[in-house]
């Protein structure tokens, strides 16, 4: 039997009930990197009250896309690579976001367009 294989897919959900976004900020680390962060109130598995703290890797903007199975979001994620996502609704999780991360795709080769041959042309030459 094969394992499903999970790697660079994921999901977002409504949050839960006990967790609650109280703070946004940054935090520099000891090589002067600046990092985005939020800071979530939640509970632990023992229903403590816990902040956990949440680091910016990516950022998801809204495409504008009528092309089908295009995502609803996709944007930079980490530091080479691409996030898309696209809404989804479930009986038991309600609205959520499924994810994937894929490598980044190179903007020249997008905007560069496919050579058209000219086929009159083509049939013409002497080799």
């Amino acid at each position: 039997m094969t394992e499903y294989d999970n790697s660079n897919k994921g999901a977002a959900f409504a949050p839960k009930e006990e967790q609650t976004l109280i703070l946004t900020g940054s935090v520099q680390d000891d090589k002067q990197n600046k990092n985005r962060i939020a800071i979530v109130k939640d509970t632990d598995h023992q229903g403590k009250d816990v902040l956990s703290v949440y680091e910016r890797v990516g950022v998801l903007y809204q495409n504008e896309s009528d092309t089908g199975g295009a995502p609803d979001y996709s944007g930079p994620y980490k530091q080479n690579l691409r996030m898309a996502g696209w809404r989804n609704v479930s009986e038991s999780a309600g609205n959520y976001l499924s994810l994937k991360i894929s490598e980044k795709q190179n903007s020249q080769q997008q905007a560069t367009p496919t050579p058209q041959v000219d086929n009159e042309l083509a049939d013409s030459a002497p080799f």
